[in-house]
């Protein structure tokens, strides 16, 4: 009499320990091999290759022979340290920016179709000269947006600018930044109806805290259009919104054959927001509140007839700008009609009308 047999075979003795081990050994290997490329990855062979590869991809880039003292770099976290980097500018001896340090943090997202996503930058005591010359043209790099001038989209979860200055022709300006995130969108010829030499570049800063001058940080957003062509900027659709401001401004600053020969600045703005601002940027110690509103445009010229825009400031109503138009008419029929110039500490009816008025609109509220 047959013995029944079982329709499931039994594994061979063996069988499963060999896969086992091959596994092992598949696991090994893969070890010695990111082991190895960690190695190669830190040697001074392959440190040169990337410090000469990422000279060239900038150069490209900027349309500069950009200068990199040094580049160190790690796969965890990933993240590169260039020193001591250097752009040129458009004239001999005079650079357009120079960076001590700069810092960039990456990583993947996603399995089957991996991008590398720029986490954040991190750029310590950079200086940056920012000049228009009197023939119409610009410190600036000549950006290679892409092949023939095209789209370039550069998105950072987190940029900090760290105790930088801003050089803007003869002015300094302190650059101090932290956002997240920051978006940047630039176009040349080839991707818009652009002529030739014009790029437009458009900018968008959330959690935004910036260091204006003599001021505390503020925060909030930022987003504006710029339009660079020979002797011209123009900057269209900005807009800051933060705690007790929120202020949209357009501005051209034009330059060489552009200006005949001069130069000259316009910007207009259209802002609102609560007094107690200039308490939060500690311009001014005493807490005051209420309402403020501005809506106009500033500039100045000196006397070969360049105008420049009116940024400064003083004692009294010097702080509303130099010949404010709405405060000029209104101290030119002040004066038309006879009113008290100057009363030291004497009391009249301009002062009462002043205080009444002052208490109503700022003090009140």
């Amino acid at each position: 009499m047959a013995r029944p047999t079982d329709s499931k075979r039994e594994p061979k003795p063996g069988k499963g320990r060999r896969r086992l081990k091959t596994l092992v050994v598949l696991l090994v290997v893969a070890a010695l091999l990111v082991a190895l490329v960690a190695w190669l990855a830190q040697s001074d062979l392959v440190r040169g290759r990337v410090l000469d590869l990422a000279r060239a991809r900038l150069s490209e880039t900027l349309g500069r022979d950009v200068e990199v003292g040094g580049l160190d770099y790690s796969l965890r976290p990933l993240q590169v340290v260039a020193t001591d980097v250097v752009i040129p500018g458009t004239r001999p001896g005079e650079p357009f920016a120079v960076v001590p340090r700069v810092r960039v943090e990456m990583g993947f997202e996603g399995l089957f179709n991996p991008t590398l996503n720029i986490e954040e930058v991190e750029v310590t005591r950079p200086e940056v000269w920012l000049t228009f010359y009197d023939d119409g043209t610009t410190s600036l790099p000549d950006v290679r947006t892409g092949q023939g001038g095209g789209r370039l989209e550069v998105v950072i979860g987190h940029l900090m600018v760290e105790d930088g200055v801003a050089h803007l022709d003869q002015r300094e300006i302190p650059l101090s930044v932290d956002a997240s995130p920051v978006r940047v969108v630039a176009e040349g010829p080839g991707a818009a109806a652009l002529p030739e030499d014009h790029l437009v570049a458009q900018v968008h800063a959330q959690e935004l805290s910036a260091l204006l001058p003599d001021a505390e940080r503020w925060g909030g957003s930022a987003t504006a259009r710029a339009e660079i062509s020979p002797g011209r900027v123009r900057v269209t659709g900005g807009l800051l919104s933060g705690p007790d401001l929120t202020a949209r401004f357009e501005a051209v600053y034009a330059f060489g054959d552009e200006a005949d020969g001069g130069r000259h600045g316009e910007v207009e703005v259209r802002a609102r927001g609560r007094a107690r601002l200039v308490n939060r940027l500690g311009y001014l110690e005493e807490p005051i509140s209420g309402p403020f509103r501005f809506d106009g445009e500033v500039q100045l010229s000196d006397a070969d007839g360049t105008r420049y825009i009116d940024f400064f400031g003083g004692a009294g109503v010097l702080n509303f700008g130099h010949n404010n138009p709405r405060m000029k008419q209104a101290m030119i029929e002040f004066l038309q009609a006879d009113g008290v110039a100057h009363s030291l500490d004497t009391y009249t009816t301009t002062k009462r009308d002043f205080i009444e008025r002052f208490h109503e609109v700022v003090l009140a509220p």
